[in-house]
């Protein structure tokens, strides 16, 4: 796992500006969590994707229109994330397509099934919303540390064409584009290739970091499988730039090339070992210690976990492929936290005792521990005050080590929020 410096210096991908990826196409990186294209044709501009807020698309736009004043044809969206249609408005005027694969999902949309208000407490935490930028949140993994709020959703606007099928070849302005369905991240996404310039828009089916196979906000299953096989049809179009939903652009055909078949790689080595190990009848916490990328992978600058993490792939994908049940009968009926709590604290001689392991844990920078013991504590609410203290040292001294941007960003924000929480 990445540092903490090590996930400050991945700053570097999100530096602020437009970056030119051919005489007729550009990226701007950095305005917010995601970045948005602009291929140019004859006749106007096609956009692609949009960011999470009508603010960040303003800004995006004032800078491209020292670029260029041209109209814009139409709006293309990889994929359904808040991150990416919630500026379309800014682009789209009344009348302008608005164009996705029909699996589109929005999730700005409600769902009455879905657990909203546990899914937005989560995604605050993972992204570390209320961190103070750079002196907290150093970045968010795939985007910059500070995220323009205002207008977040606001410019949302339903497509308006719709790409069938898993591919289809379309005209806007005399440019041709070919529009791949490639599910990966979502299951809706897709990619948007651009023949003449060999430029490919991939969304969020690769980024610089380890992929996010599972995120801590809580997601659907990912389909790991499928995500390895549109990789191998990203790395088939030989691409000279690809141009990414997050992180700066890779150029160079064999480059991008090797880079894509690397991801593949490295997605498809966690599904072969976790299956191997699940064969052995490993435990999922054995099969976190089993599943390790192997060196040549493990070294790639663009497979280090400051979003996505093996760790939590391997349990994805077991929870994923088996379900919740571990194997192990002891787990089928299992005692309640409370219960736990009670006996473990009757064999070590009362709460008191709790408390002075607890306290003496915290002293050893034993922090993962000190949370356990915490956690036990506050189950029985017993000792709130010096559980909840405990806790917050112990999440913000394993926040000071952490490379990964939505572990460090969790372990902060809950810290906070026990801090403001009354014992």
């Amino acid at each position: 796992m990445p540092s903490a410096k090590e996930l400050a210096a991945h700053n570097v991908e999100f530096e602020k500006g437009i970056v030119q990826l051919s005489p007729r196409a550009f990226l701007a990186i950095g305005y917010a969590a995601s970045n948005v294209g602009f291929l140019i044709a004859p006749s106007g501009v096609v956009v692609i994707d949009s960011t999470e807020s009508t603010e960040s698309a303003k800004d995006i736009l004032t800078d491209f229109r020292k670029l260029c004043a041209m109209p814009i044809l139409a709006v293309v969206l990889t994929h359904g994330h808040r991150d990416h249609i919630g500026g379309i408005a800014v682009f789209a005027d009344e009348g302008t397509p608005i164009i996705a694969h029909e699996t589109f999902q929005s999730h700005l949309a409600s769902q009455v099934s879905s657990p909203a208000r546990l899914n937005m407490i989560r995604t605050r935490r993972q992204f570390g919303a209320g961190l103070a930028p750079h002196a907290e949140r150093i970045n968010i993994g795939i985007g910059p540390a500070v995220l323009p709020e205002a207008g977040l959703g606001a410019g949302f606007k339903p497509p308006t064409r719709l790409i069938r099928g898993p591919s289809e070849e379309i005209e806007i302005g005399d440019l041709t584009l070919t529009l791949i369905a490639a599910p990966g991240e979502t299951p809706d996404h897709m990619l948007v290739w651009s023949p003449r310039d060999e430029i490919l828009f991939c969304g969020d089916n690769y980024y610089c970091s380890f992929p996010n196979l599972y995120a801590i906000r809580g997601t659907p299953y990912r389909d790991f499988s499928l995500w390895a096989a549109s990789l191998d049809t990203m790395a088939n179009l030989n691409a000279c730039i690809l141009a990414p939903g997050h992180t700066r652009p890779v150029f160079g055909k064999e480059t991008v090339r090797a880079t894509l078949l690397a991801y593949r790689d490295a997605i498809q080595f966690v599904i072969d070992k976790t299956i191997e190990g699940m064969n052995l009848e490993l435990s999922v916490d054995e099969l976190v210690a089993h599943v390790k990328l192997p060196a040549p992978l493990a070294s790639l600058p663009f497979l280090q976990e400051y979003y996505g993490t093996v760790e939590f792939a391997v349990r994805a994908f077991y929870c994923g492929t088996m379900g919740w049940f571990d194997g192990n009968p002891t787990n089928l009926r299992g005692l309640a936290a409370v219960e736990r709590a009670n006996r473990l604290a009757r064999l070590c001689g009362g709460p008191s005792q709790l408390v002075a392991e607890m306290q003496a844990s915290i002293e050893k920078q034993d922090n993962r521990w000190a949370m356990e013991l915490a956690d036990h504590l506050l189950a029985l609410d017993v000792c709130r005050q010096e559980a909840q203290e405990a806790k917050r040292k112990a999440l913000v001294a394993l926040a000071e080590q952490e490379g990964n941007a939505p572990i460090r960003n969790y372990y902060l924000t809950v810290a906070r929020e026990l801090a403001r929480e009354p014992s």
